[in-house]
């Protein structure tokens, strides 16, 4: 619970930085893409706090699903995602803030400068 605590109150700071676009993406474990997500209620939980900050959220869990988990790993000891799994994730990524997050892909606008007048 003392996490969870920690989570809300650091998410809940990062809108509130200036000049700083930001979006939550939850990349998910290696595991139990064939079946039912094993940590689904726990995105679903993060998932729900970031929103809550004003986050615009992603949880990559469903551009996996169906795949072949041992697919995605770097190897059968070492569960990290391989270049497969970050292609997948990338694309999502990509797509989800060409369609609904359109605003974090604009280029920043240049700062209005006042001429310096000596005072």
């Amino acid at each position: 619970k003392e996490n969870l605590r920690v989570f809300k109150e650091t998410i809940q700071t990062i809108p509130k930085i200036p000049g700083c676009r930001s979006v939550f993406v939850i990349y998910p474990l290696m595991e139990g893409f064939e079946s039912e997500y094993p940590l689904k209620p726990i995105h679903t939980q993060v998932a729900a706090i970031a929103e809550q900050a004003g986050l615009p959220v992603l949880d990559l869990t469903s551009a996996f699903a169906g795949q072949k988990t041992s697919d995605l790993w770097v190897h059968a000891t070492d569960h990290h995602p391989n270049g497969k799994a970050n292609a997948i994730a990338s694309k999502a990524i990509i797509d989800w803030l060409k369609k609904d997050v359109p605003w974090f892909l604009e280029p920043d606008q240049p700062q209005e400068t006042k001429p310096d007048t000596g005072f």
